[in-house]
């Protein structure tokens, strides 16, 4: 059994932009179907390019907003893994602790999103539909990984 390390929360907090081992997300709305299943559209594909961090509460840019956004204030491990259950086969472990950043009045939840290994994730059951009848977020039976730049690449499920 390989020895794990404890994770270092705080270098999520270093990455200056968004790259493809980090996700900044300023507010996703957990409490409503679409916003659940975007986050595991991101669980996924950061699963299945090797594992990442999403930094909640923090712009694209990288800068953070004058206060934390109240979609997120009180987000949680369990929250966050029931989600990743619900929408994703198999199901990562996340793991999830609020930190701090340098010059900031409050504290922002980063999750730490394991690898895949070799089994790759894919999405279990579809987001909700949008007034057009258009699968958001996560769809069924789609693997996402992370591309360069901003866009997810997905490969549909052959079976």
């Amino acid at each position: 059994m390989p020895i794990e390390f404890p994770l270092d929360f705080s270098q999520a907090l270093e990455f200056p932009n968004e790259d493809l081992d980090v996700e900044f997300k300023r507010a996703l709305p957990l409490n409503d179907k679409v916003g659940k299943a975007k986050l595991a559209k991101e669980i996924c594909a950061l699963a299945n390019h090797g594992g990442g961090w999403i930094v909640l509460g923090r712009e694209d840019d990288g800068s953070y907003p004058d206060e934390i956004p109240e979609d997120i204030s009180d987000v949680d491990q369990d929250q966050i893994n029931q989600i990743a259950a619900t929408y994703l086969q198999p199901s990562p472990h996340c793991t999830v602790s609020m930190q701090q950043p340098d010059g900031i009045d409050f504290a922002v939840p980063v999750i730490w999103v394991p690898s895949c290994g070799t089994s790759p994730v894919c999405g279990k059951k579809n987001g909700p539909n949008d007034d057009r009848g258009r699968t958001q977020g996560v769809a069924k039976g789609v693997h996402y990984i992370r591309k360069a730049g901003p866009v997810f690449r997905a490969y549909r499920d052959a079976g």
